[in-house]
């Protein structure tokens, strides 16, 4: 068990990993965390330190409320329960539904009983009449593919890009356009993002994975450009840069940098600053006089009230109160939305005077739509010598694109695939796995160059 690094806290999303599955979700103390058909008692996990392995305990009952506790260590199964015997090779093996005597009623009923996935993994051994057949290699594949059906140890982890992105591609590909972690570390690398530069991102269609990775890689130093369809984000961009660290002054995800390094990209992203301050307030369209924006003033007596008026002042006071109440609630909300449309007039004035200056430092696009016409349009932003890199799913995009950009005179220009295949890393038995990702896209990369120079030099 772990026992430095930051412990987890309440109200804060977390990546919860259990074998291959992982979930991003938001941990509160009064909430049970969801996995699968088990529920999780989030009490149990808040104050150990991020990255603890904790073993779930089954509460019994239909509910299947899991207790977790922490441990040193997983364990795994095909180490802990092994045959007696094995077979020479698995040559007098059946294919058939005789072989195990478990039923899934029984399996139920041991897990209502509170039973641990070791002891149900056990018993689904001991039953199975053809596991002494099997090769040892084979028992091991077999306890080991119950083992993840039936596991019982999760971990607690910081959400971090390469996590998000590994569960957005583990749950559906199509919907972050088959951007394998791979793919995007490839990106990144060929738009030379780097600490310190000034970066322009057009994203769309990848649940803002690359604007997040993006500001990951600045470190809270440089600047960034977010484009984006639409008036606001997609409400997915403000849980990916959750991935990232809020101290920083770099970037808000709605086409504007930001000033406030107090400002959180999520708090940004849903229009509402992440610390409040300031009286309720809002200005004018007039410019610099403020007022109230809660109705009318109340101004308070300062004569002693009689015996006679005395009721009615009580009831005058809790009126007022009441209104008060009500004022301060609308107050504080339309003052939250004159802050945010404030700080966005600003910033959106920075964003255009970044672009004016056609001095960025990168340019990366990765969207649904056809990239050629963007490409043209956003390659005047960017400065001579710099790199541009484009993703798409699909190489006919790309290959018009390459063609269009070695008309404007770039160079470097290319037009790779990434490819992704894991090993399987066992005594004996060390291969490349048997499925694997079908594709991770394709990326066009090259440089920004200015050719008028050359023709100038040539006329002279």
């Amino acid at each position: 068990m772990r026992e430095d690094g930051p412990a987890i806290c309440d109200g804060k999303n977390y990546i919860i990993i259990k074998g291959s599955f992982m979930k991003l979700a938001k941990l509160k103390t009064q909430k049970q965390c969801q996995l699968g058909r088990a529920s999780v008692d989030v009490a149990g996990l808040l104050g150990h330190p991020v990255g603890t392995q904790f073993r779930l305990h089954s509460g019994g009952g239909k509910q299947r409320l899991m207790r977790p506790e922490p441990v040193e260590h997983t364990e795994d199964l095909a180490d802990a329960i092994a045959a007696d015997e094995s077979a020479a090779d698995n040559r007098n093996l059946l294919a058939n539904q005789t072989s195990q005597a478990m039923t899934k009623e029984r399996i139920m009923e041991m897990r209502e009983q509170g039973a641990t996935g070791k002891e149900i993994v056990t018993t689904i051994v001991d039953n199975s009449t053809s596991f002494q057949g099997k090769t040892e290699f084979s028992q091991a594949k077999y306890v080991r593919k119950k083992q993840k059906k039936y596991f019982e140890f999760i971990s607690v982890q910081e959400p971090t890009v390469r996590l998000v992105a590994s569960m957005y591609y583990m749950q559906d590909p199509l919907k972050i356009m088959n951007l394998r972690v791979d793919s995007l570390s490839q990106l990144l690398t060929a738009c030379s993002v780097r600490p310190g530069g000034r970066y322009l991102v057009l994203e769309s269609g990848c649940l803002a994975v690359t604007v997040a990775a993006v500001l990951e890689r600045l470190g809270g130093h440089g600047h960034l450009v977010h484009l984006f369809q639409g008036g606001t984000p997609q409400s997915a961009e403000a849980q990916a840069d959750e991935t990232v660290a809020t101290d920083r002054e770099t970037v808000a995800p709605n086409g504007e940098t930001a000033q406030t390094a107090a400002e959180s990209p999520k708090a940004a992203a849903d229009g509402i600053p992440s610390s409040g301050g300031g009286g309720d307030v809002t200005t004018t369209d007039g410019g610099g006089d403020v007022v109230p924006d809660g109705g009318d003033d109340v101004t308070p007596a300062t004569e002693e009230p009689t015996a006679a008026t005395a009721e009615e002042t009580e009831g005058t006071e809790a009126q007022e109160s009441r209104k008060r109440r009500l004022s301060g609630s609308q107050t504080e909300t339309s003052e939250r939305k004159s802050k945010y449309a404030r700080t966005r007039c600003e910033d959106s004035e920075l964003a255009l005077n970044m672009l004016s200056s056609k001095d960025m430092d990168g340019l990366l696009l990765c969207c649904r739509q056809h990239p050629v016409n963007l490409l043209r349009y956003l390659l005047r932003f960017l400065a001579v010598s710099r790199p541009f890199t484009v993703f798409c799913p699909y190489k006919e995009p790309l290959l018009e694109c390459y063609f269009a950009m070695k008309a404007e005179g770039c160079i470097m220009l290319k037009v790779t695939e990434t490819w992704l295949r894991n090993y399987q890393v066992l005594p004996e038995r060390t291969h490349p796995e048997i499925n694997m990702s079908g594709g991770g896209g394709y990326i066009l990369s090259g440089f920004k160059v200015d050719r008028s120079l050359n023709r100038a030099a040539v006329t002279d």
